[in-house]
């Protein structure tokens, strides 16, 4: 959807007459500015006094005068847009709910020391934002998504330079004229390709907010919201196959970057509920050695480390959204400790854990 903004036909006056004054203005400034030069030349004519080309630049110097330096005044050009009018088939129930398709990224909160339960960086575990800042303030490391002079020093510092910036919004382009009609990407598995897709334009902080790609992520997680709706909180493009576990992992975790990054949540409170919906599923379908498995069997074997690994990364965004989730804590917990019983003698990751007791995870 589009907002539009119209202008009263009282300010429209106001402005015709604003317009029709400058105009005047600057016609009697030409005026008296070329009546002024042809003044001055007369005299220089009656006088008698040669014009000579000056050599070069002179410059003059006063012990009574100060040289202060001259500070231009700049102007702001930035305009601030509104996302184009998403895809007409999204979900007409979601429409009729959702007023505004608008999110802005805040990056006032200062960065804080966390839990390290899920790791070392700012990113991580409880205790997100600051005190007072509200629940919604980008927390740690995921505001520096948002400066373009940190990406460039991390890229400096990491072996990179502007080409790999250029390469990822060409990727970001290509994106945006790929996407389907109903705002997903793919044909296979497109519950998925539209988490991976998110991911990417949350990654170089694109919000629903964002002048280029504004409609792009709206439209993508309208299509996931909608299919949450739909299969009560299961996000897959086919809840038959047993692979489907890949889907809900990354969905989830696209949505709740997305929370993360929306501040005005004019998506509530459909967003809230898909990426709550989807992160207890997760919680509530983890094996008792603390691993997941393929459709969510609990009965069967303890999982597998790739399948542990997305369910982690849900987890783990979902962890910095300031959402509830009581046994959050214990989850991730949990997983990290099912890869520890995954990692060989090497260092190396294996596919499943070692052959230990069953709950063994849990400590």
């Amino acid at each position: 959807m589009s907002l539009h903004a119209q202008l009263t036909p009282d300010a429209a006056r106001i402005l015709r007459l604003q317009k029709r004054k400058s105009t005047i203005f600057s016609l009697l400034t030409a005026i008296s500015t070329i009546f002024l030069v042809g003044i001055l030349l007369a005299i220089l004519a009656i006088k008698g006094i040669q014009l000579e080309p000056i050599p070069g630049i002179i410059t003059h110097s006063s012990p009574t005068r100060i040289n202060e330096p001259i500070v231009k005044p700049t102007t702001s050009t930035s305009i601030k847009r509104k996302p184009t009018s998403p895809s007409q088939n999204r979900n007409k129930v979601l429409v009729a709910n959702i007023a505004k398709p608008v999110a802005l990224p805040t990056t006032e909160a200062p960065v804080v020391s966390v839990s390290s339960d899920f790791g070392n960086g700012t990113d991580f575990g409880e205790n997100w934002g600051s005190p007072g800042t509200g629940k919604h303030s980008i927390p740690g490391i995921l505001r520096k998504r948002c400066s373009k002079a940190d990406r460039l020093q991390r890229l400096a510092e990491n072996g990179g330079n502007e080409a790999c910036e250029e390469a990822v919004l060409k990727a970001l382009h290509w994106l945006k004229n790929n996407q389907n009609p109903n705002g997903s990407w793919g044909k296979q598995k497109p519950v998925a390709m539209t988490g991976l897709a998110l991911l990417a334009y949350f990654g170089h902080c694109e919000t629903p907010e964002s002048n280029e790609f504004g409609a792009n992520v709206t439209d993508g997680l309208l299509y996931l919201i909608n299919n949450s709706m739909k299969q009560n909180g299961k996000l897959a493009s086919d809840l038959q196959d047993k692979h489907w576990c890949y889907e809900h992992a990354i969905a989830t975790y696209a949505l709740s970057e997305g929370y993360i990054f929306c501040k005005k949540l004019a998506l509530e409170p459909q967003l809230r509920e898909a990426v709550t919906s989807g992160t207890e599923w997760i919680i509530s379908n983890q094996t008792g050695a603390g691993g997941w498995d393929y459709a969510y069997n609990t009965s069967g074997r303890p999982g597998d480390s790739s399948i542990v690994a997305w369910h982690l990364q849900a987890l783990k965004a979902a962890s910095s959204t300031g959402l509830p989730f009581p046994k959050l804590k214990n989850s991730i917990r949990d997983g990290l400790s099912f890869l520890e019983d995954c990692q060989n003698q090497n260092g190396g990751f294996g596919y499943t854990r070692n052959q230990k007791p069953v709950g063994s995870a849990k400590g």
